[in-house]
């Protein structure tokens, strides 16, 4: 139970871990007891800190979404969120021109990749 708690804590996988000890100890009669530890420790970390994978995506300096939006931001209409001009993408195979054209109009620094055949204009 202790490690169940443990593993729940660090990573932060609760359904996850709950499977993986009730595996591990080969006994469906530990299911409830890993259940309600795995819960308060789903608890307790949420109101602590954040999960293992959050943490080491933050000290590497990559951009990532939060699980929970801002604060009042339910209510903001997508269209004052979303670029204007249009998104910008890059072919499959692009031209060292086009590269350069691009990172040198554009602000912003995520670019999606779309095969030419495909749909290009996102709505």
């Amino acid at each position: 139970l202790g490690a169940a708690a443990q593993l729940s804590g660090t990573v932060g996988k609760t359904f996850s871990i709950l499977v993986i000890m009730v595996e591990a100890s080969g006994s469906i009669s530990f299911s409830f007891p890993l259940m309600v530890i795995v819960s308060v420790t789903k608890y307790v970390e949420n109101f602590f800190v954040m999960p293992i994978y959050e943490t080491q995506m933050l000290m590497m300096g990559l951009p990532f979404l939060p699980s929970k939006p801002p604060p009042l931001s339910e209510n903001i209409p997508t269209s004052r969120v979303m670029s204007n001009p249009p998104l910008v993408t890059f072919p499959l195979r692009p031209t060292v021109i086009t590269v350069v054209t691009i990172l040198q109009r554009c602000k912003h620094q995520g670019f999606p990749v779309i095969e030419k055949d495909k749909v290009s204009v996102l709505h």
